[in-house]
């Protein structure tokens, strides 16, 4: 495992659900919580099925009883994450994209869920498995980046 990741809601800087904001509810997240319940007429952006943030976002609405209104589907979260930021709707974001958001209009993260939503970030390879140079390399550039993040890899 190289860490665990949390699932934020992103918002414009003016949503009005920004105020209603509480310190977070874990010690582990580092955004202001909101309750996943204030957002159950909002409009989403969610991922194409099959990424994991699509994932993420099916286990919480399922979770709080809410059928999302779907406004748009996109392949990668940093376009969910500008449309968020335009106020077209509320995205997901994975907690590591939230510290290299570049809009000059920065959004609005927040945790969600209690517990929070979070996922597993792993790399698994078969014992005695022969791995290339390229998988090598990429191996030890995960780790650094992630230690260098602050969040050591096992």
């Amino acid at each position: 495992d190289l860490r665990n990741n949390e699932a934020y809601a992103v918002l414009s800087s003016s949503h009005p659900v920004c105020k209603k904001a509480q310190p977070t509810k874990t010690h582990r997240s580092s955004r202001p919580w909101i309750d996943f319940s204030f957002l159950k007429d909002e409009s989403f952006i969610l991922q194409v099925p099959g990424c994991t943030l699509r994932y993420v976002a099916s286990h919480l609405f399922k979770q709080y009883g809410i059928t999302p209104h779907i406004s748009h589907e996109v392949q990668n979260s940093e376009t969910a994450e500008s449309l968020a930021t335009a106020g077209i709707g509320v995205a997901f974001s994975p907690e590591d994209n939230s510290r290299f958001h570049d809009s000059p209009a920065r959004p609005e993260y927040f945790s969600i869920g209690i517990p929070p939503a979070t996922w597993t970030l792993s790399m698994v390879r078969g014992k005695n498995k022969y791995l290339t140079q390229a998988v090598r390399r990429f191996i030890e550039i995960s780790r650094s980046v992630y230690s260098k993040a602050g969040h050591p890899a096992s």
